[in-house]
């Protein structure tokens, strides 16, 4: 078995990377958005570059949306791996060899699963003699995730004062489960508030493509007046402040 040293490049897989599929799909949207707005606002495909910049706001939304994502699963993946140690540990296993067991576990659980990446790197470091502490401080700096910070320290102690590390070990896995708990309770209030500011985002689109079909005349002098134009610019601008301020009131971490 091949084995990493202390320091290996093994541990430049970044959990946040942005998928191809998810690059892919975010630059069709918002074109797709840009030339939409170019033709509702501005009457005119051409007009998608003066929408151009505005995408940008979004796409940095999107992208700190999907990260949040990705950091949330992994939350859910390290909370599921300390519920398995805990029981590994009370079952009489070695501590390295308990969290070992507990990655494998999370992997058999979920293919796909993020920790799971780092299951055979640990393994083989701990085979190293790197001990467990480091290999978590590591695991920390690369996930930025404070329970994984939290769970070294907290062995650390443990063996630095001699404390019962199978007993802080299980009232751990219960303060993160109840977390985990909260904040699946808050995710599921704001899944409505998320799909009610997504309609009223998109419902002036509504409203502006409704107006020139029934009324072309009417809404005809926003399109070739500056006045009107001014008028579009400062509508589009509120929308994408509407997209901001709505991000930020759905945006709460527990």
């Amino acid at each position: 078995m091949k084995k990493y040293a202390k320091g290996s490049e093994a541990w430049n897989i970044d959990f946040y990377k942005l998928s191809r599929g998810f690059v892919l799909w975010e630059i069709t949207k918002l074109i797709g958005i840009a030339l939409l707005a170019g033709i509702v606002f501005f009457g005119k495909i051409s007009a998608a570059v003066i929408v151009a910049p505005c995408m940008l706001v979004l796409w940095k939304i999107d992208v700190r949306n999907w990260k949040d994502r990705q950091r949330n699963k992994l939350k859910n993946e390290f909370k599921n791996v300390i519920v398995c140690l805990a029981g590994n540990l009370g079952a009489g296993y070695a501590l390295e060899n308990a969290f070992v067991m507990a990655l494998r576990d999370v992997k058999k659980q979920d293919a796909s699963s993020m920790l799971g990446q780092y299951e055979k790197v640990i393994e083989n470091e701990l085979l190293c003699n790197v001990s467990l502490t480091d290999v978590l401080a590591r695991l920390a700096g690369r996930s930025k995730i404070d329970d994984v910070k939290n769970l070294a320290n907290m062995i650390a102690a443990s063996k630095r004062y001699g404390g019962d590390i199978i007993y802080l070990i299980r009232q751990y896995s219960k303060s993160i489960t109840e977390q985990t708990a909260t904040q699946r309770e808050i995710e599921t209030l704001l899944a409505a508030k998320r799909l009610e500011g997504n309609v009223m985002i998109f419902a002036p689109f509504a409203m502006i493509i409704y107006m020139r079909l029934t009324n072309g005349t009417y809404m005809k002098m926003l399109y070739e007046t500056f006045t009107g134009r001014i008028i579009m610019c400062v509508c589009l601008a509120v929308m994408l402040i509407a997209v901001i301020m709505t991000d930020k009131i759905v945006r709460i971490e527990v």
